[in-house]
């Protein structure tokens, strides 16, 4: 396997990908100024909520949406450049892997670039902007600590995405209603866009055996208040490097266990 010319390939695609719509300028703006407008609005959704509040359990309006901000970059980021562990279940269950197999590249490489959506990346660098943002009045650009413990929640947050989009995408292998699991199981992670100490006790406890509270609360707390989060915070990468392992087994199973033109039927 050609690693480097495999990164060129997908590199070329994703580039391809964003200059086509491009070529269109009037949509392509259309575009943009809905993604700001609609993104922009769930920003302000929590600046109308603190307006009326000083704090959230003890936690300041810019901890709040540096946390928010965190998870939804990670999540769109990997959508935006490895958007096949989301759509996983298309391949496997409605048969397009027979398509994506016989490419000269990865089947995981060509259908994230086949998948690709720039609305997605566009939105990353959106939740990019504002975590910066919220970084700044933080003052956690300040501390060459307090950035690197930034960069821990961002690659938990990503590999965590990654692991757990493409372990339930993954199922569509064995079962014809992952799909609607999927989206179950991804709902549940809106609660961890907050502070989990908000929330009752047993939502705490999902959050966290569904590993959502290692995509943005624990790292992040760790950054903030060391003091009173640091083991939780420091599990974070090996969490999310675990839940990245197990899902890409998974995802070998799934692959061998596929029938071509789809595993609609695994009885």
């Amino acid at each position: 396997m050609n690693i480097p010319a495999i990164v060129r390939l997908y590199l070329h695609g994703v580039l391809t990908q964003i200059k086509v719509p491009a070529q269109y300028r009037g949509d392509t703006w259309v575009a943009i100024v809905s993604i700001l407008i609609w993104r922009g609005l769930r920003v302000g959704f929590i600046g109308i909520a603190f307006s009326f509040i000083a704090d959230l359990g003890g936690w300041t309006v810019w901890e709040v949406v540096l946390m928010w901000a965190n998870s939804l970059f990670a999540e769109f980021l990997v959508n935006s450049v490895a958007a096949f562990v989301s759509q996983a279940d298309l391949y496997f269950y409605q048969g397009r892997m027979d398509y994506a197999r016989i490419r000269p590249v990865p089947v995981m490489v060509f259908a994230s670039v086949e998948q690709m959506r720039p609305e997605f990346l566009l939105s990353a660098i959106f939740f990019a902007i504002v975590g910066a943002v919220a970084s700044i009045n933080l003052g956690l650009f300040s501390s060459p600590l307090s950035i690197v413990l930034l960069g821990l929640a961002v690659a938990s947050a990503a590999l965590l995405w990654f692991g757990i989009m493409l372990f339930m995408s993954s199922g569509a292998a064995w079962l014809s209603r992952a799909r609607v699991l999927k989206f179950g199981v991804w709902s549940f992670d809106e609660h961890a866009k907050y502070p989990l100490d908000i929330l009752p006790f047993p939502l705490q406890v999902g959050l966290t055996v569904i590993p959502y509270a290692f995509t943005s609360y624990y790292p992040i707390s760790l950054a903030l208040r060391p003091e009173t989060h640091i083991w939780p915070g420091i599990l974070s990468l090996p969490v999310g490097l675990a839940v990245a392992a197990i899902s890409l087994f998974m995802y070998g199973k799934a692959s061998s266990h596929y029938d071509s033109l789809g595993s609609a039927d695994p009885t």
